[in-house]
């Protein structure tokens, strides 16, 4: 497999191995978790791999959500309001000096179909990871459990809250 140049700088800066991030990939278990932001569902696959003072963490990830507020307020939600976002997250991580733990320090998160144009150019293994991201993408079933459950939450909110949930940048 290779990668285009560029891939964050890590692969010729700190010798890291993508290939042996993906291959951890196609033959881990895909996890269930809430999305980055707000509600809904995601389905992960993350891969580390660290060398003495280098951990890089590598995730794809296939998620559904929902926007702060239904578009009917007065129905609440509906599966027609369901998004799906397929991305990578790729971060690096510096060793703390004073301790043995780890700190992010450098780290991006963009589109799968990106992902996939710009760093990986050997076809077959584009073609085992959007089998994998189509695979987690399967499992984000938008179910009238989970239209239930965000519709309980959104009858649920605090008096004079216009929106579910807010995001907030520091």
């Amino acid at each position: 497999m290779t990668h285009k140049p560029g891939m964050h700088q890590l692969a010729e800066k700190k010798g890291v191995d993508f290939d042996a991030i993906i291959i951890k990939m196609v033959q881990a278990k895909p996890r269930a978790a809430f999305p980055m932001m707000g509600w809904g569902k995601k389905c992960f696959i993350e891969a580390t791999l660290k060398k003495k003072e280098t951990k890089v963490v590598v995730e794809i990830f296939s998620e559904i959500t929902f926007g702060a507020s239904p578009t009917n307020p007065d129905i609440g939600y509906t599966k027609d309001e369901a998004s799906l976002f397929q991305g990578v997250c790729v971060t690096d991580f510096e060793k703390k000096s004073d301790t043995d733990g780890y700190h992010p320090s450098q780290g991006e998160v963009m589109e799968y179909v990106e992902f996939a144009n710009r760093y990986l150019v050997d076809s077959v293994t584009r073609a085992t990871l959007d089998r994998v991201m189509d695979d987690m993408t399967d499992l984000l079933i938008v179910s009238e459990q989970m239209i239930d459950g965000i519709n309980n939450a959104w009858g649920n909110r605090d008096p004079g809250e216009r929106e579910l949930f807010s995001v907030k940048y520091n």
